[in-house]
């Protein structure tokens, strides 16, 4: 079964000090056979319920999923330093294609990661649905 999308959910849980069914009634289910299968790792999460989590342990879901996060991002990385070395203009700062290259700069040095709002929100846009 792939790892994708698994993280410690027992150790989330005991920390917590919560049953299995303490924390089924928090993410909305009718019984712990979730929970449990989660634990066992015979469940993959989906987005909704990584978000549930999230919610209950008050921790972003990146962190919830760190050795997964760390691989996407990674990969997001390479593609973009990729994207960057195909654009053509050399900085006139005015053409679209410049603000492509200072978008996929901050992307590739981290500070995206690292502002405390999105870019959407910086820009007063919404993002690309």
């Amino acid at each position: 079964m792939s790892e994708q999308l698994f993280f410690h959910l027992r150790g989330y849980r005991k920390r917590a000090s919560l049953t299995q069914q303490e924390l089924a009634e928090l993410l909305g289910y009718a019984s712990d056979a979730m929970v449990t299968k989660y634990e066992k790792r015979q469940r993959i999460v989906n987005l909704e319920n990584a978000l549930r989590f999230q919610a209950v342990f008050r921790t972003p879901v990146h962190e919830l999923f760190a050795k997964d996060y760390a691989k996407v991002e990674l990969a997001v990385i390479n593609r973009a330093r990729a994207m960057h070395a195909a654009i053509g203009c050399q900085n006139c700062s005015k053409c679209r294609e410049c603000q492509k290259r200072a978008f996929l700069e901050q992307l590739i040095d981290g500070s995206i990661a690292r502002a405390p709002t999105s870019i959407w929100s910086q820009k007063k846009t919404m993002p690309p649905s």
